[in-house]
């Protein structure tokens, strides 16, 4: 199996996954993530500290 990143950007990374020079799969992914709330954090950890990603 082989993977080639074809596309890396500030937002999206889109490889290409083959097999014996047979393409099998395409992927994209984006990045959406936002800042946490505190309140979800909290109900996990006692010092959570939400951060950008």
């Amino acid at each position: 199996m082989d993977f080639k990143r074809l596309i890396l950007t500030s937002k999206n990374e889109f490889y290409r996954f083959s097999k014996n020079y047979n393409d099998l799969a395409y992927v994209l992914l984006t990045d959406n993530f936002k800042k946490a709330p505190n309140s979800f954090g909290k109900n996990l950890y006692d010092d959570f500290m939400s951060s950008e990603n």
